[in-house]
């Protein structure tokens, strides 16, 4: 209908026709609402799920966590002898019990192996080496850290 058609209506028909028209706009935007509200509601369901998720992952890491720390503090004979200096058996804890403990990946495990020798064996070399390992570290997790 147009504006000319609208013009040419009596009070009533155009009254009507404009209660129509905020009617079938009103429709719109009731279903439109509806939608988001629908979506918000996924959406919370869907963070709810995640966490839930997320919990029952951090309870099962801890679990293995305990297994771990109760079969490390066993002696291991590997761990009281060292190929290539005394840098490593003269500590109180060694990075491989730190990092086998930790459940640490091949790049924190370096960074950490650095760190603790970086004194007694490489001096700066090592702590370049920290650098770059935290370097590719930050690489490869870029985005996927929350």
């Amino acid at each position: 209908m147009t504006r000319q058609d609208h013009d040419y209506m009596d009070e009533d028909a155009r009254l009507r026709h404009t209660h129509d028209m905020l009617t079938a706009l009103d429709n719109k935007h009731k279903k439109e609402y509806k939608e988001t509200l629908s979506n918000a509601k996924l959406e919370a369901e869907y963070r709810w799920f995640e966490a839930q998720i997320e919990a029952a992952e951090l309870q099962q890491e801890r679990a293995e966590m305990k297994s771990i720390n109760e079969t490390t503090t066993v002696e291991l004979d590997a761990l009281k002898k060292q190929i290539g200096g005394n840098h490593y058996v003269k500590l109180a804890i060694q990075p491989i019990d730190y990092i086998v403990v930790n459940n640490l990946g091949f790049l924190e495990g370096n960074v950490v192996k650095y760190i603790t020798r970086w004194k007694e064996k490489g001096g700066i070399q090592d702590l370049d080496k920290i650098i770059h390992y935290v370097e590719m570290l930050k690489q490869f997790n870029a985005g996927m850290v929350k």
